[in-house]
């Protein structure tokens, strides 16, 4: 299976990178890892780092957005980690952002 398709119907059982978290019996501190097909690539020192990284592994690995996660990653890629690309917004993300730098200026 050809994980970049996007044919929604191939994404069921597509490998892709995501943020695993652990924490100890009766410890407070959570552990973030990057994980991607059943294996830990690294460990992340925040759960902030956890999610650059995991965006830094879709570009590495030159895996497409899962559409179910597509907008959400967009905007952190994007909004959050200011890491721009050449790639096109999905509308409603586009909608969404705007919305909110509109709100933030009204503050």
């Amino acid at each position: 299976m050809d994980v970049n398709s996007g044919d929604s119907d191939e994404e069921v059982g597509q490998v892709v990178p995501c943020v695993v978290f652990t924490s100890d019996p009766g410890s407070i501190e959570a552990r973030y890892f990057i994980q991607y097909d059943q294996m830990a690539m690294c460990e992340c020192s925040s759960l902030r780092d956890a999610f650059l990284d995991l965006i830094a592994a879709y570009h590495v690995f030159h895996i497409a957005y899962p559409k179910v996660l597509q907008a959400v990653l967009l905007f952190f890629q994007h909004e959050v980690f200011e890491v721009r690309d050449d790639q096109p917004r999905p509308m409603n993300l586009f909608t969404l952002v705007s919305n909110l730098h509109k709100l933030r200026n009204d503050l």
